[in-house]
């Protein structure tokens, strides 16, 4: 294969990975203003750690770790002139150049960082959902499927409620 042809494949795939990164990008930003104005989540436990490794498989870039957003501001002015000059005699000839440049200006930048361990989590809900590996039922899960299960929560702490009624007030007696 000859430099010229891999070089355009090289080109072909950076312009590929690049668009599915702005994709990725653009579909953060869906998501996020759609949960800004749709509704808040609450979990009750998360493992950002493992969920940044399921999601790295669905992803050729891997999993999100920041996002930095900025914007640039940019002023200037400049001025430029240039003189040139000729002269020649019968036997003589001569010339010079004057260039002169002048430019002023600033730049303003402002960045921001955003943790994406939320939208993160969000995302993997969406893509596993995709792809049919969200089961939504209990019952006809398979040890080690992935289950959502939303509802009421109710935990109880049967050895703090065994010393409850172990007091003399819970008692019956006389």
């Amino acid at each position: 294969m000859c430099l010229p042809s891999v070089k355009k494949k090289l080109r072909k795939r950076a312009k590929r990975s690049s668009e599915k990164l702005e994709s990725s990008l653009s579909v953060f930003e869906a998501e996020q203003e759609e949960a800004a104005n749709a509704s808040v989540f609450d979990f009750l436990y998360v493992d950002h750690s493992r969920i940044n490794t399921f999601l790295s498989q669905f992803n050729e870039f891997g999993g999100l770790t920041s996002i930095v957003r900025g914007r640039s501001a940019q002023r200037g002015k400049g001025d430029s002139s240039t003189i040139k000059t000729e002269a020649s005699a019968l036997v003589l000839k001569g010339g010079g150049d004057y260039s002169a440049s002048t430019n002023a200006g600033y730049v303003e930048n402002d960045q921001k960082s955003y943790d994406p361990r939320w939208v993160n989590t969000l995302s993997f809900l969406d893509q596993i959902d995709e792809r049919g590996l969200l089961n939504r039922d209990i019952e006809s899960a398979g040890f080690g499927e992935l289950v959502l299960i939303s509802g009421p929560l109710s935990i109880t702490d049967y050895g703090t409620l065994e010393k409850i009624w172990s007091m003399p007030a819970f008692r019956k007696g006389g």
